[in-house]
């Protein structure tokens, strides 16, 4: 893995990136909008930081995910541009909430990580599937009839409805 490749912008979709940071700044204020609803109603701590570290990894995975699917091609280049949106609102929640803010922070990062490495798996194994497949094909020289027309062996009189099989009432 060439780290200088995955940091490089040159040569990103940035419609993609653009998507992908609006993306989790949504779905991440969307999730602290819940988590904080949760809170006020009297939730217990321990699903409420099960909701917030899940929730915050998934968020990343699946943006990271989808990013690199859209774009076919550096993975991890579209997994951590599209962060920038996830951490801007976590960012001042490091200030003020200190260690589940910075929790939020490093699930995210992995959740991210995790999507690209995933999906660069998935890529990998894909191409490898394309070419077994070519790889198991016969090629046409061992086989010359699969040169041949399936119909060069026939006669053309049984192929042409209108052709007697009999020479005596064959047309002129």
């Amino acid at each position: 893995m060439d780290w200088k490749r995955v940091v490089e912008p040159g040569g990103l979709n940035w419609w993609i990136v653009a998507a992908g940071i609006g993306t989790n700044f949504l779905l991440i204020v969307v999730l602290f909008a819940l988590l904080a609803l949760l809170r006020a109603s009297g939730l217990d701590s321990g699903p409420y930081l099960l909701l917030a570290c899940g929730g915050s990894f998934s968020i990343a995975f699946l943006t990271a995910y989808l990013c690199g699917h859209l774009a076919g091609e550096r993975y991890l280049s579209y997994a951590f541009y599209p962060l920038a949106g996830f951490l801007v609102p976590v960012v001042p929640g490091i200030l003020l909430a200190g260690g589940l803010a910075l929790l939020l922070a490093g699930f995210g990062l992995l959740g991210a990580w995790n999507g690209a490495l995933l999906l660069q798996r998935r890529a990998a194994h894909r191409r490898d599937a394309i070419y077994r497949s070519f790889a198991q094909d016969e090629p046409a020289d061992k086989n010359p009839a699969a040169d041949k027309h399936p119909m060069a062996d026939q006669d053309p009189a049984d192929t042409n409805p209108r052709a007697s099989k009999n020479p005596k009432e064959a047309a002129p």
